[in-house]
């Protein structure tokens, strides 16, 4: 027989965190371009990732953000992700808030 409730606990783990811009999360009429590169004002956002404890055994859910994303210049696949990426968040994210180290 089946385990009527698979899903044993879901815990969040916050694996660092960044700066977004108010528009890009509350929305806004603002033109995306002008809120992108002249939005001043951020709220901070954590990057969380999820560990599902199953009858099946534990499953990552959502790595979070390899913090080569603030330290690799070229970690972005081209220089306009890069620089968009860079001007939407603010990362903030230590090479301690890696899972896999």
């Amino acid at each position: 027989m089946q385990n009527p409730t698979p899903i044993q606990n879901v815990s969040v783990v916050t694996t660092g965190h960044g700066l977004g811009h108010v528009e890009h999360v509350h929305g806004t009429r603002k033109p995306a371009l002008w809120w992108i590169f002249f939005g001043k004002e951020r709220v901070r956002l954590p990057i969380n990732v999820y560990v599902i404890e199953h009858s099946d055994g534990l499953v990552l859910f959502d790595a979070g953000a390899d913090p080569r994303v603030v330290t690799d210049p070229d970690y972005w696949p081209t220089p306009v992700t890069g620089l968009f990426m860079r001007n939407i968040f603010e990362w903030k994210i230590t090479p301690e808030d890696n899972l896999a180290t």
